[in-house]
Parts: structure tokens; sequence; C-alpha cells
């Protein structure tokens, strides 16, 4: 039995199993098999669907997570440093007006983040991070690192300069909050690159 024949063989055995007739003779090779045939069995080879036909992929808590904490950075602390620099411009050198600031923001940061969390619970099951949610942390954190660096060494820079404390807590707050900011972008492109 030639290749050919095999094949048809196949096809037709195909098109029986699912109560179709095949086109043609069996003992003849075929010239062509039927469009329907084709499609299911290149479709069944590389599993091919149409993108109505793909299971949808929810998103992991951990991944849900690091989205609730970006928008609770941005949302609370981004009002935080905007706040604080309207007040750094309108000079004000004490650091005493903006310690009940802060803390009113870190405060706001542990209601949002709870709240977001809850939701995020109930909606999907919380589940243990695994190897790879560890490995995406730790280098989204060696790769943001730099910008509370050089936030540290502008600090001192600040110091060196006579600049009031003020400035300089705020300037620490602001690298903190941009390498932070960083972390979870670089995580969150990681978890939808897959890794």
């Amino acid at each position: 039995m030639s290749i050919l024949h095999h094949g048809f063989g196949v096809a037709s055995a195909l098109a029986s199993s699912r109560g179709e007739e095949a086109d043609g003779d069996p003992d003849e090779p075929p010239h062509r098999m039927s469009t329907k045939l084709d499609k299911l069995a290149v479709s069944g080879m590389f599993d091919i669907m149409k993108p109505d036909e793909h299971p949808t992929v929810e998103n992991s808590f951990e991944e849900k997570s690091i989205w609730i904490q970006l928008a609770a950075m941005l949302l609370v602390f981004g009002g935080y440093l905007i706040v604080a620099g309207t007040m750094l411009v309108r000079d004000a050198g004490a650091i005493g007006p903006f310690i009940p600031l802060l803390i009113a923001a870190t405060v706001l940061m542990i209601v949002v983040n709870v709240a977001g969390h809850a939701v995020a619970a109930v909606m999907t099951s919380p589940e243990d991070c695994d190897e790879r949610d560890r490995l995406i942390s730790w280098r989204s954190e060696a790769r943001s690192a730099w910008m509370l660096g050089a936030g540290v060494i502008i600090a001192i820079g600040c110091l060196a300069l006579s600049m009031t404390p003020a400035w300089i807590a705020n300037i620490l707050l602001l690298s903190m909050f941009l390498s932070q900011v960083i972390c979870y972008a670089l995580q969150l492109v990681s978890y939808r690159r897959g890794f």
C-alpha cells in the first residue's frame, strides 16, 4: 500500500468515525481530501483553536496581589508625594508638618491593601507562592534596587549641601516609591510574559 493510500485510509477512518463519507474510492489515490478533513486533521495535529475556543486563563492570586499593591502605591503614596511636593515648593523646611501626612498615607495604604486583597481572595482562592513566583519577585527586586541606591546617594549629596531635613526625607521616600513601582511593574511584565 502506498503512502497516498495510507493517508487516504486515515482520512477515511476519520470521516467514518464522524459519520461522514470520505471523498472518492478507497482503492484510488486521492487527488484532494475534503476541506473539512484537512481542517480537522491540521487542527488536531497542532491544537489550533479559534480565539473564542481557548479557555480563559485567570490571573493567579499573586499577580492580582501585585496589581492591588501597585494601584495602592500609585494612589496613596503618589498622592502623598504630590501634596508633599507642593508643601516643599512653598518652603516648608520643617519636617513636623509632613509627619501627620505620612502617618495618614501609611494607614490609608494599609486599608486599601487589606480591602483589595480581601476582594481578590473572594474572587480567587489564595495559593502558596511557588518557585516561579519567588524567582520573579527576586529578579524584579534586584532590577529595581538601583533606584533606591540612587535616592540614597542624592540624599547624601543633599546633606552635604545642607538642605533641610524635609527635603532629604522626601527624596528618600520618593526613591523608595519609585523603586517599588518599578519592582511591581517588572513583576507584572514577567507574569505576562510567562516568566
